[in-house]
């Protein structure tokens, strides 16, 4: 699917995109588009290491609330995102909850996405690699984060990992009103899920998602992935001291396999936007711990990565 949209009128952009029907309807609908505006209403961000959870608990967030997120379709407008949200709003698609992932992708157009390319292009850099300064300033992230929630009418709830570089700076000059939900999981796990993630990519030898600068000294990929997942974590810890601790909570992984629904009641007890019972049993019917961390995992030394493992915990 190709879009050409740089808001020519509709018959030239329908001429020039490949299409199915509700894409068509929503292009036809563009010409006369006008965006309702509210008040801008702050913010709730899912952090956490990759591979910690923030998939499953952005999901389970969106579903049984009644907040604004970015889903699968919105995230094809990441060039415009108030564009996308105003598609997204004008389709309405139900809500859908699969309770599944593929490395953090979901699959129904009505789930959350976790709009990594508008992060890298909002924040001016061009990966997911740990920088001090972001390349573009701040203040242009509260912007559009602004402009996003005057156009939905609701708080959005993000799943973020590049933002979360700044986090502390963030909030406390651009965003106080906001609040962090830190989901953590243990490190071997982390580290386990990260390998596995490497060789769907092709290469266990290649960095991805977010990268703290201190875990680049690292040369084994073993080491690199148990590197990268605690310096993220002490990141994420140096990060919450900063801001006020009324406006983060921690919640571990495990936590919320085990207890579902308490877990998830909290949070949104705790950022405010509200829980459908309905919802939350129907989220809960499908949640399954995942147990013990294998002995054995196909292409994974998984004795040679626990010693790395008690390596690094000294």
């Amino acid at each position: 699917m190709s879009f050409w949209i740089a808001m020519p009128p509709t018959s030239t952009i329908c001429e020039r995109m490949s299409v199915d029907t509700p894409i068509l309807r929503a292009t036809r609908y563009l010409e006369g588009l006008r965006f309702d505006r509210h008040e801008p209403q702050p913010a709730s961000f899912v952090i956490g290491a990759p591979r910690s959870g923030t998939t499953i608990l952005h999901q389970a967030l969106c579903y049984v609330s009644d907040v604004a997120y970015i889903d699968n379709l919105i995230a094809r407008f990441h060039w415009y995102p108030e564009l996308g949200i105003s598609v997204s709003r004008e389709l309405d698609y139900p809500k859908r909850w699969s309770g599944r992932s593929r490395f953090g992708a979901t699959d129904g157009v009505s789930e959350p996405h976790e709009f990594g390319r508008f992060w890298l292009d909002e924040l001016g850099v061009d990966s997911m690699v740990q920088t001090l300064q972001p390349g573009e300033p701040l203040s242009r992230v509260r912007r559009t984060l602004e402009r996003m929630s005057a156009v939905a009418g609701k708080p959005f709830l993000f799943k973020v990992f590049t933002l979360a570089w700044h986090l502390a700076d963030f909030h406390r000059h651009h965003a106080p009103g906001s609040r962090w939900v830190y989901i953590h999981r243990d490190i071997e796990s982390v580290a386990l899920s990260l390998l596995k993630l490497r060789r769907s990519k092709g290469s266990v030898q290649e960095w991805q998602s977010m990268v703290p600068l201190s875990a680049l000294n690292h040369v084994d990929p073993y080491e690199q992935v148990v590197a990268q997942a605690i310096g993220i974590e002490g990141w994420f810890d140096q990060e919450l001291a900063r801001i006020p601790s009324a406006c983060w909570i921690r919640v571990d992984h495990a936590a919320l396999c085990d207890d579902f629904k308490a877990v998830v009641r909290q949070l949104t007890g705790f950022t405010g936007i509200g829980c459908d019972e309905s919802r939350l049993e129907q989220a809960a019917g499908g949640i399954v711990s995942p147990g013990p961390i294998p002995a054995a995992v196909p292409g994974i030394d998984s004795a040679r990565l626990r010693a790395v493992v008690r390596a690094f915990n000294g």
